[in-house]
């Protein structure tokens, strides 16, 4: 699949990336304020915050993984690692929280039984989020 413009260059707003990525402004503004790994900070231009598409799906990413009760520093950390300029290569990661310590399995096809845990379909997820990004960025261009 090749990946538009939007993908890699900053082209969404602190609160259009809130929208797309389903959460409050406030939040995604307090998600900033906990110091995210470098890559995701977004692009201040005119003294505004502009996200690339990988980077609207990195929150997205901390957003799921935070509805399922995993801490939001270790989403951060996890949703770092899957959230680059390409597609994420493995189809499914599964999460288990066992006590206070969380575990994620990257997995291309899911297993017949899974023990206790939530299924987040990541190539799936920035599939969908590409096509309602795609939306927005077609309306802030015309």
């Amino acid at each position: 699949m090749t990946l538009p413009a939007h993908w890699r260059q900053p082209s969404f707003s602190v609160a259009e990336t809130a929208d797309l990525v389903g959460v409050s402004e406030p939040t995604l503004r307090t998600w900033l304020t906990r110091a995210p790994s470098g890559a995701f900070l977004g692009k201040k231009t005119a003294n505004r915050i502009f996200f690339a598409g990988f980077e609207v799906f990195y929150y997205l990413l901390v957003n799921r993984l935070t509805d399922y009760g995993v801490p939001v520093r270790t989403a951060m950390h996890a949703a770092a690692t899957w959230a680059t300029e390409r597609l994420p290569l493995d189809n499914y990661v599964i999460v288990r929280n066992e006590g206070e310590v969380t575990n994620f399995e990257l997995v291309d096809d899911l297993p017949p039984t899974i023990e206790a845990g939530a299924v987040i379909p990541l190539r799936g997820m920035a599939i969908t989020l590409i096509g309602r990004a795609a939306e927005v960025y077609a309306r802030e261009g015309s």
